[in-house]
């Protein structure tokens, strides 16, 4: 059986027998000098005709010996063609989702801010709901204590001492008592409180009386 190694390739004469003899060295010697002054293009047809002379089997070795080399070398080829390609496709397909990324981003923030938006509302809704009522409960419970002014008892009040716990108000009958205590000329004059009830039918005694004392000048003094 041939080897491929052993195998001589004489570029000029076309040969491949083998022999060692001094005629085919310095043939040999000569045709590498032409090698080196010609294309690698120029080899590659030179070797195609010198393998187109050997035999079948030399042929068959060789074919078999650079097969898995070219199948290799052919698909990375069609892969190296095919990268421009890809590399196209890959930078659309990273744009897309970049854009597709921001547009979902600026409606995902839009929705945020809607809901920070009413969320913020809800509470100072709220917020107002529970002062109107803590307001509410200091003037009923003022005006039972006989305040004069409800709205100034309020402003006196300690910063929270009246508040909701467990959606009650709760605070506003001690502390207004306790303002009372300390400041009692914010209540209403107990006389003005008597003068109050006239206007519910109570009648005036001390008018009365001092109508009926007052002295008649006798009509013989009278000039």
């Amino acid at each position: 059986m041939f080897n491929l190694r052993t195998t001589k390739y004489d570029a000029k004469g076309g040969g491949g027998s083998g022999s060692d003899s001094t005629d085919n060295q310095k043939s040999d010697e000569e045709t590498s000098q032409t090698t080196e002054d010609q294309g690698q293009e120029g080899e590659q047809d030179k070797f195609a005709v010198w393998l187109s002379k050997q035999s079948t089997e030399v042929q068959k070795m060789y074919d078999e010996h650079t097969h898995g080399l070219t199948s290799a070398l052919k698909k990375e080829r069609e892969k190296a063609s095919e990268l421009p390609a890809l590399k196209k496709q890959l930078k659309t397909f990273a744009e897309k989702e970049a854009d597709a990324l921001k547009a979902q981003m600026t409606k995902e923030e839009a929705l945020a801010s809607d809901l920070a938006n009413s969320q913020a509302s809800v509470a100072a809704l709220k917020a107002s709901l529970d002062q109107l009522r803590i307001t509410n409960e200091v003037e009923r419970v003022a005006a039972s204590l006989h305040f004069a002014n409800a709205q100034d008892a309020q402003k006196l009040l300690p910063t929270g001492i009246v508040k909701l716990e467990d959606d009650k108000v709760v605070g506003a009958q001690t502390a207004l008592e306790q303002l009372a205590k300390e400041k009692p000329y914010l209540l209403v004059a107990e006389k003005s409180v008597s003068r109050a009830g006239s206007f519910t039918g109570k009648r005036n005694t001390a008018s009365d009386d001092s109508a009926k004392e007052k002295p008649r000048i006798p009509s013989s003094t009278r000039l």
